[in-house]
């Protein structure tokens, strides 16, 4: 498919790491490889404060220095390449005032406006009608279209009435995880288990390391990625009642190359999430033999075939529970047979459905449509 006019990307790139980030730098660098001179892109990146720093006034106040320099040099692009699409990430929240200030834009200069909701929250707000409800539902009526990444916001979204604005499109995973996703399964390290992403409360951290001292085994947990301090005293003082916490290792920021090196010896990802999109860590364990244990949210029971279990990448949990991290825990380490099995079937469904070559296509699609 050949697209003709300018295509002005709106997105984070790492540093810091994040979902979005990682999304952006693979989709960059695909655009680069093939040759798509019609993409161009904007970083908008947070700069203003630690990504860990949830606080309200932090995400107030920095977040509202970020939102002035995204939107002057949002104004400088858009007279200097005059594109005819604007393809705008977001992850909503209080996002969602500058997402909305850009839509006025792109209709005032006459550009085609596209919002993509990398989270997915959106079921869990449709029940609430909140502001944030209101506005994303406006964001989507006027928008041009929006995508989303998960089925069951799709699925929400049409029952509104939205059909004709959204579309739903899967992540795709980099070039060099398609790579790894071709390899041999490696050899297993026993009883090692990690987690992958952002060591903060809703990525379920304290209710992983509480299921850990419970459970009756030598187990050892590696927790890979940023954290504030304050947190690491606390899981720390939590996984001391277990052989004084030994058991329990921070590894902090790691590069991609490092993450996957341990994706792929480690026994299994454990993500317990309260809320996600379509998390790139569990394309990336999928592609690298490591089945998946993970909270059933957003796009997750797809990406590990939990409606199909004859081709299951992991086992899901509800989220928010120490008892169901232990239950899915035992049921994984009492079936040592079906480790390799949800090997398999990881990278199968990385190869079949979320190469870069199968999803970028879908990008130039709504694009040109």
């Amino acid at each position: 498919m050949k697209v003709k006019s300018k295509v002005l990307l709106l997105s984070p790139l790492p540093p810091p790491f994040g979902g979005i980030a990682s999304w952006s730098k693979n989709l960059l660098s695909y655009s680069s490889m093939k040759k798509k001179e019609y993409l161009f892109h904007l970083n908008t990146a947070i700069k203003s404060r630690r990504i860990t720093d949830l606080s309200y006034f932090s995400r107030l106040v920095y977040g509202s220095l970020d939102t002035g320099r995204i939107f002057f040099s949002f104004m400088k692009k858009v007279i200097g390449l005059r594109p005819r699409v604007v393809h705008i990430t977001t992850s909503a929240s209080m996002g969602l005032f500058r997402d909305i200030l850009f839509l006025w834009i792109t209709k005032i200069v006459g550009i085609k406006s596209i919002f993509h909701f990398r989270f997915g929250r959106i079921p869990a707000l449709s029940e609430t009608r909140n502001w944030e409800w209101k506005l994303l539902r406006y964001l989507i009526v006027h928008a041009s279209s929006s995508i989303v990444i998960d089925r069951p916001s799709y699925q929400v979204l049409c029952k509104e009435g939205l059909t004709t604005k959204i579309v739903c499109i899967p992540n795709p995973c980099s070039q060099e995880i398609e790579q790894i996703a071709h390899r041999e399964i490696s050899e297993k390290q026993p009883d090692h288990y990690v987690f992958v992403g952002h060591v903060i409360v809703t990525k379920g951290v304290y209710e992983l390391v509480r299921a850990f001292v419970l459970i009756d085994a030598n187990l050892q947990l590696t927790l890979i990625g940023p954290y504030e301090e304050t947190i690491k005293k606390e899981l720390s003082q939590i996984a001391s009642a277990k052989d004084n916490g030994h058991w329990l290792k921070f590894a902090g920021s790691e590069s991609k190359e490092e993450i996957f090196s341990v994706l792929q010896t480690a026994t299994a990802l454990v993500l317990p999430t309260y809320t996600e999109g379509f998390p790139n860590v569990v394309l990336e364990a999928m592609a690298c033999g490591c089945p998946v244990l993970a909270s059933s949210v957003a796009a997750i029971p797809d990406m590990l075939n939990q409606h199909d279990l004859s081709k299951a990448c992991g086992i899901c949990f509800k989220s928010k529970s120490v008892e169901e991290i232990i239950h899915a825990m035992n049921k994984f380490r009492s079936a040592p047979s079906k480790h390799k099995f949800y090997a398999i079937n990881g990278k199968n469904k990385v190869l079949s459905e979320y190469t870069m070559d199968i999803v970028f296509p879908l990008y130039e699609k709504i694009w040109t449509t």
